[in-house]
């Protein structure tokens, strides 16, 4: 029975690009969404985007720069922007700042346990070229990391819906497997 569901599952997945190297699912009952994971860029949690720049073209439209973009659903510090990309690449100023509230003036501590302390806040509008979606004013706090463009926090993650939670449970086995209630809508739908 496991092998047939299997088969019905496999049979529903998209067909995969001769660059892509693998396929993930992410599945609710409402919802479905596909990440393809291009070997390129080494993580799904890594995307390419595109921010709009301070400057603008010939055609007075704001010119899109392209970020590594991290989708980081431990940050609830908010989203973060690097100060080389905001400054050098998008061509802010100090004075197209807005300040900071207090709780970001006190700083946050990362992933590696040092304290970072904000610069400034900026909004920005992003967008991913493979969606229509685009994100207008979004709200970056701006720090020295050099390791990335853009981080996208776990508030906005959740706000705008970019990621459904997992819905794996742990058996008494240790095994991490779909929900049962998943699998059951899963096979509904196919």
């Amino acid at each position: 029975m496991i092998g047939k569901m299997r088969r019905k599952v496999a049979a529903t997945l998209p067909e995969r690009d001769a660059d892509d190297t693998e396929v993930c699912i992410f599945q609710s009952p409402s919802k479905t969404r596909t990440l393809t994971i291009q070997p390129w860029k080494g993580s799904p949690w890594i995307l390419p985007v595109y921010a709009l720049s301070n400057r603008k073209d010939k055609d007075s439209h704001f010119e899109r720069k392209e970020a590594q973009c991290t989708i980081d659903t431990g940050n609830e510090q908010g989203n973060i922007a690097s100060e080389d990309f905001v400054f050098n690449q998008l061509g802010y100023t100090m004075t197209d700042l807005s300040p900071l509230t207090d709780l970001e003036q006190r700083g946050g501590v990362a992933a590696s346990g040092d304290k970072v302390i904000p610069l400034g806040a900026i909004h920005l509008t992003w967008y991913h070229s493979r969606s229509a979606r685009v994100f207008r004013d979004m709200r970056f706090l701006i720090t020295s990391n050099p390791r990335c463009d853009l981080v996208i926090g776990a508030r906005s993650i959740e706000k705008h819906d970019l990621l459904l939670p997992p819905n794996l449970v742990i058996t008494p086995h240790g095994r991490t497997v779909l929900k049962p209630e998943i699998l059951t809508g899963i096979m509904h739908s196919v």
